[in-house]
């Protein structure tokens, strides 16, 4: 890569749900991805879906995509979790605004 670039991850989640579990035994089937046209299949609702992007200076090699020695940093078993810890109060706060077209 040329000098000053960078190289960029970024881990998308899934942002259609089953409308029901908050996990799954396989920990994925709860959720789901749209399809090529954004519509969520029959049955999942659409949701949020939160994107977390890493961007590392290309001059830096001591970095891996994992940090399990045995996956051999195979980037298939990359992953990344999310937990909600925003209150009730104020994920509905920030709901009612958000749905109401604001910019909030």
């Amino acid at each position: 890569m040329p000098g000053g670039s960078r190289l960029v991850r970024i881990l998308e989640f899934p942002s259609c749900w089953d409308g029901e579990n908050l996990d799954s035994k396989d920990h994925r089937s709860h959720v789901a991805f749209p399809d090529d046209n954004g519509r969520c299949q029959d049955g999942f609702k659409a949701i949020p879906a939160p994107r977390d992007d890493h961007l590392r200076p290309s001059e830096r090699r001591d970095f891996a995509l994992d940090t399990f020695p045995d996956q051999q940093h195979d980037p298939s078993t990359d992953h990344s979790d999310f937990m909600n810890i925003v209150p009730d109060a104020v994920a509905k706060l920030a709901a009612d605004c958000i749905n109401s077209g604001r910019n909030c």
